[in-house]
């Protein structure tokens, strides 16, 4: 079928159990969450415009109490992949897991940010998160036809063991992890001791990366001019062209524009060959460092300009 790997993503609201240092929604009042109804017509629209992939973020998604009924209704509509972000918290229980798995969710990413309950659980501020998290992964990975992915976001408090972290996760059965560093908006820019530099963190991310692991690695929002050697792992905007986002103000966002929308490119990375493939920085993260870090490379996988300010 024409554009069957075309995705809807459903914003279902900002309700959440969890009160992460970085979160990029910030102020957006955390009781709100969308009606039943109106989260079923994005469904059946998606649907109707080509959509086969559904993926239901928040706030935290697993807090709704319909949202059993929300997914066996994807199912029903005739989504062939439903998908959550979650910080995981709610699959540590038998009951939970067991009726979201039997109502057709068949995807789940996985919110980690760190290898032990110290790092993860001051980031989100919950204690016992970590342990929750991690049981849910347990119980997720006792279902094979499930999915788990899982999202690292990078901070000035976790950077330094993105090894121990993808060292530790490699005993559960996952099949894609991403790392991902911070957006500098909402409760980041609250916390702005959290927001390290890139130059601080790509020594650290590049070491992580030199083992190899049973599952494969994305890395998300650094430039490619940082990470030169791992370019083929980068995720980009472009990847995502076939994804769509429905809120309950904006609809059909392509997602691809609006990452777009939030990233910088310096007028050195006119100069770069991979400034057609690379993103450049968020806007947020350019307010506060600049874009002294960035260098323009040449066809040699050398850099060819140093930047100037």
């Amino acid at each position: 079928m024409k554009n069957k790997r075309r995705k809807t993503i459903i914003v279902v609201g900002y309700q959440c159990n969890n009160n992460c240092l970085f979160c990029s929604i910030g102020d957006a009042d955390r009781k709100y969450n969308r009606s039943y109804i109106d989260i079923v017509d994005d469904i059946e629209k998606g649907y109707q415009k080509g959509c086969r992939a559904v993926e239901f973020i928040g706030g935290e998604v697993t807090m709704r109490d319909d949202i059993v009924d929300i997914v066996k209704k994807s199912k029903s509509i005739g989504y062939q992949e439903i998908s959550f972000e979650t910080n995981g918290r709610m699959f540590s229980f038998n009951n939970f897991t067991d009726a979201i798995i039997k109502a057709g969710l068949n995807r789940v990413l996985f919110f980690i940010h760190g290898h032990n309950n110290i790092i993860h659980d001051k980031l989100t501020q919950s204690h016992g998160s970590f342990d929750q998290a991690i049981e849910g992964i347990k119980k997720v990975n006792k279902y094979p036809e499930v999915i788990v992915n899982t999202n690292f976001v990078i901070n000035k408090l976790n950077f330094k063991n993105i090894k121990d972290y993808l060292k530790f996760i490699s005993q559960f059965n996952i099949f894609l992890s991403f790392i991902s560093f911070l957006n500098p908006i909402g409760s980041a820019l609250k916390n702005p001791e959290i927001i390290p530099k890139m130059s601080e963190v790509v020594p650290c991310l590049t070491e992580a990366l030199e083992n190899n692991y049973s599952f494969r690695i994305k890395i998300q929002n650094i430039p490619a001019c940082l990470m030169i050697k791992y370019n083929e792992i980068l995720v980009k905007a472009e990847d995502k062209k076939n994804s769509y986002m429905d809120s309950e103000t904006r609809k059909e966002v392509s997602l691809t524009k609006e990452i777009k929308s939030l990233k910088i490119k310096p007028k050195i990375c006119s100069q770069c060959v991979l400034n057609r493939e690379c993103d450049g920085i968020w806007k947020g993260y350019h307010d506060i460092y600049g874009h002294k870090e960035l260098t323009a490379i040449n066809y040699y996988g050398k850099s060819r300009y140093k930047n100037r300010v």
